[in-house]
């Protein structure tokens, strides 16, 4: 019988998404690699689909190397769009403000 972590988050609705992924060995969803982190990345311009947590962000479970991958990947992106668009850049569909890899990805521990 598997057990279920109680993984804390802000927002009551995220709680409840993440803990029915989660179990005590959960696989990282690209490699299939024991996962260790949960990464939540905001959906920039797509941040409305019925699919997302309700802070329009999709959820990952990810082992240390994709999420080194992910965050390089979305690091390069993300300065790339703040020096052609300064001062800042915001999300079209929500109106967030995107200056920081923060504001894209929210990682929390297994």
């Amino acid at each position: 019988m598997k057990r279920r972590r109680q993984i804390r988050f802000e927002n009551a609705a995220q709680s409840t998404i993440i803990s029915a992924l989660v179990d005590t060995a959960p696989q990282c969803c690209v490699c299939a690699v024991i996962a260790s982190s949960i990464a939540l990345v905001h959906q920039i311009d797509h941040c409305n689909n019925s699919d997302l947590t309700p802070d329009g962000a999709a959820i990952y479970l990810l082992c240390p190397a994709c999420l080194d991958a992910c965050t390089v990947a979305v690091s390069r992106e993300l300065s790339r769009y703040v020096d052609a668009f300064e001062p800042a850049i915001m999300c079209d569909t929500c109106g967030r403000s995107i200056q920081t890899l923060h504001d894209i990805i929210e990682v929390q521990p297994l």
